[in-house]
């Protein structure tokens, strides 16, 4: 099928060759035999001559030039493949020199891109770390004042201010998924745990219960960072959504190789309109513009992190009535490959 595109091509940029071989010689013959009373035989041998020499110049020129019609069949993001690595002709040595420039340039600025990517990285590292530092010292500051009204409204929006600088972490951090991450057998229960008691305080300002009803038994093969990085998110949207006194619960169901962790919570749930967008970066549905409380991030992260791990991950909303995200853990051989 390439070929014949090819040979399309190749017969598109000559037509102008065929045209010129066809009507100037031929043309020429057949009004000299027509004045010079000519025999026939003489205007076709000579006529049949002129073909043979167009045929051979052509078969010469798609010789000297295929493998630069073979580089239109190539994947435009893969730059190191546009090669010839052996020109036939001058035409194509000049097009290898020139793809050589390219991909020296692109090489150039690729590096360059990286290296002030990470130098962005690391800047935004440290001034994350900077801002937790004196967050941190008053949390502790803020210990002694445990039954004043304003320490829950301060040590509220210190959880606020390290909720998003997490946030900011966390998006850096997801192009390490590619290569910082450990296939493992993890314990269902023990990661759902300890993520619940990483957000204990916040469970406790909010009145909001966890309930783990996930059997200890459960394993699945996943990394058990990233992992914890899912249900941080799906917890903290759970509580932030919830009403005080409500529950939010941890369920898993298992069948085979196949297990399902369920996050349920009993807030306000969301229409289908921002059902279908919840997973887009940015994307800040009803009810976190109500409350003012959503970055439009985490829930990215959450789908950009499952995917690459090979975990599904769904959601079941109705206004009104809370919401469930189940996290699907599909089979060892999924994350192995992806490992690998």
């Amino acid at each position: 099928m390439k070929r014949r595109e090819h040979l399309k091509r190749f017969g598109r940029d000559h037509l102008w060759v065929i045209v010129l071989f066809l009507t100037v010689p031929v043309g020429f013959f057949c009004v000299y035999g027509f004045f010079e009373n000519a025999q026939m035989m003489d205007i076709i041998y000579y006529c049949a001559i002129d073909v043979i020499g167009l045929f051979l110049v052509l078969v010469w020129r798609l010789y000297a030039t295929w493998q630069m019609y073979e580089l239109y069949g190539i994947d435009p993001f893969q730059i190191d493949d546009y090669q010839i690595p052996k020109p036939r002709s001058n035409q194509e040595k000049e097009m290898q020199q020139l793809l050589q420039k390219i991909k020296h340039l692109n090489h150039y600025e690729k590096k360059h891109i990286e290296e002030e990517r990470k130098e962005q990285k690391l800047m935004m590292y440290q001034w994350v770390h900077q801002i937790k530092t004196p967050l941190s010292v008053m949390k502790l500051l803020m210990e002694g004042h445990v039954q004043n009204q304003e320490y829950v409204q301060i040590t509220g929006g210190i959880r606020q201010i390290e909720y998003h600088l997490n946030q900011i972490l966390y998006i850096y951090e997801l192009d390490a998924v590619e290569h910082e991450f450990q296939a493992e057998r993890v314990c269902l229960y023990e990661v759902c745990k300890k993520s619940i008691n990483a957000l204990k305080e916040f469970f406790i300002s909010r009145q909001v219960y966890p309930k783990l009803c996930v059997s200890k038994d459960i394993q699945v093969y996943s990394d058990t960072k990233w992992l914890e990085i899912i249900l941080y998110q799906l917890l903290t949207n759970a509580v932030k959504y919830s009403d005080a006194g409500s529950s939010v619960t941890l369920t898993a169901a298992q069948e085979g190789e196949r297990v399902e962790l369920f996050v349920k919570d009993q807030g306000m749930g969301m229409d289908d309109a921002d059902k279908e967008r919840i997973f887009r970066l940015f994307f800040v549905g009803k009810n976190g513009r109500k409350t003012g409380e959503s970055s439009g991030i985490g829930l990215y992260i959450v789908k950009h992190i499952a995917d690459y791990l090979g975990h599904g991950i769904t959601v079941e909303s109705e206004a009104g009535k809370g919401s469930t995200f189940s996290v699907v853990f599909e089979n060892r051989k999924s994350i192995m490959d992806r490992e690998r």
